[in-house]
């Protein structure tokens, strides 16, 4: 191997390390943590796109999780009230935030943060409510294995919310199926008349351990905006991923010492 070959190589390593330990970076951010030229950390960073190593969302770099899942995560114990991305979702949309899970065949809800910044008390609220009249309960219906799929959907009574939700089985299994591969879900009126909510899956060693949703009125939620606002939530869902494997991961070096 060339010399430059391993300096780039060695880079390239140092590169990926900085980027597991923060959830997102700026190239210029790389370079200066680097004390790398502007030349040689683009270059590092084109190479390691094309590998698929890293993904880049906007100005921001992050590690691409399918290569590098070395943390377990137990759903059980995830610090939900730890997270700092909601309040950054709130600052840059200034819209409700939601995160939730199944527990017990129920969507139950973990955080909520509302559009003016404030945490909600999750406590003080109904926890429970049905799976598939929202978006973030159909997002999680959407993705487990096809048999804890089937054992959800048979448990859900199809009495409609509002006039907009599914009352047919079948056709409810074909809008999953197309949740599945787009990556997100969409309440459009289903839940309330006058609101609509986009989510998506929160993914950890390839498992949706939760799902994140931005909720608010039809006025500032319109379908026009339904195709920027899903690429947003789900480039936030892997940021939160990102910061609990960060948190798990420094755990696990603070037991470790």
């Amino acid at each position: 191997m060339k010399a430059t070959e391993q300096r780039t190589l060695q880079n390239g390593l140092r590169m990926l390390e900085l980027l597991k330990q923060h959830a997102k970076l700026k190239a210029t951010e790389i370079g200066n943590a680097l004390e790398l030229s502007s030349t040689s950390t683009y270059r590092i960073l084109a190479i390691l796109q094309e590998y698929k190593l890293i993904t880049k969302d906007k100005a921001y770099f992050y590690v691409n999780q399918a290569f590098f899942q070395t943390v377990i995560v137990n759903p059980k114990k995830i610090p939900w009230h730890r997270l700092e991305t909601p309040f950054e979702v709130v600052k840059e949309i200034h819209e409700n935030v939601y995160i939730a899970v199944i527990e017990d065949e129920q969507l139950v809800t973990k955080r909520i943060v509302n559009r003016e910044g404030i945490e909600i008390d999750v406590q003080s609220r109904k926890r429970k409510s049905k799976v598939h009249h929202s978006a973030i309960g159909k997002v999680l219906l959407a993705f487990p294995s096809e048999e804890d799929k089937q054992s959800l959907i048979d448990t859900i009574d199809f009495t409609p919310m509002t006039s907009q939700t599914f009352q047919e089985k079948n056709l409810f299994l074909r809008h999953i199926q197309e949740i599945n591969k787009r990556g997100y879900a969409i309440d459009d009126e289903e839940t309330e008349i006058g609101m609509r909510c986009i989510a998506a899956p929160i993914m950890i060693n390839q498992e949706v351990v939760a799902a994140f949703a931005i909720s608010g009125s039809t006025e500032n939620i319109s379908r026009r905006k339904f195709n920027q606002l899903s690429k947003k939530i789900i480039s936030y869902s892997r940021l939160i991923a990102e910061e609990l494997i960060t948190y798990h991961a420094k755990c696990k070096r603070r037991n470790l010492g």
